[in-house]
């Protein structure tokens, strides 16, 4: 399963609704630019890959916040640095990631976001190919806040884990 999970066979696995119900709390998802075609996430605006590129194209301008669930893997760095770039054109962003705090670029986010969560547990992501089906993922996750409203990121995933704040 670990094998699975997380390889080249996909880039686009689900973000499972554990995480969508405190994320909704915080209020309209204006963008998603790592979506795809059996995204859940229900944002105004969706970038899907190959047709759109969310590391080439600019982020605001959608209302509320951007929520960013990259492909995992190589392509990690290169979509650290898109979140920081587009949070200091103070776009709101949420990012979900693998809590990897030995890399470049877990570290880059570390030290860039407003506020950071330690999920509690391991996610379960959905298999876009059988959305009936979820996957436990094989590492912890880390969710980074940027943004000017800290607060109600703490209020919305309150009970999900360990905050870090900066």
């Amino acid at each position: 399963m670990q094998d699975a999970l997380f390889t080249s066979k996909t880039e686009h696995w689900c973000t499972p609704e554990e995480f969508l119900v405190p994320l909704r709390k915080m209020g309209l998802i204006g963008l998603d630019p790592c979506s795809n075609p059996q995204s859940t996430v229900g944002a105004m605006k969706n970038f899907c890959f190959p047709e759109d590129n969310g590391l080439l194209l600019p982020w605001g301008g959608y209302g509320g916040q951007t929520y960013v669930n990259p492909p995992y893997g190589r392509k990690l760095m290169a979509w650290s640095d898109k979140i920081v770039h587009e949070a200091k054109l103070l776009v709101p962003i949420v990012a979900l990631t693998p809590a990897r705090t030995d890399t470049k670029w877990c570290q880059q986010l570390l030290n860039a976001c407003t506020e950071a969560l330690f999920w509690k547990g391991r996610l379960k992501f959905i298999d876009p190919e059988n959305p009936g089906k979820q996957q436990s993922a094989p590492f912890p996750s880390l969710v980074t806040y940027f943004g000017e409203d800290p607060k109600n990121f703490q209020s919305a995933f309150s009970s999900n884990g360990i905050f870090m704040s900066r």
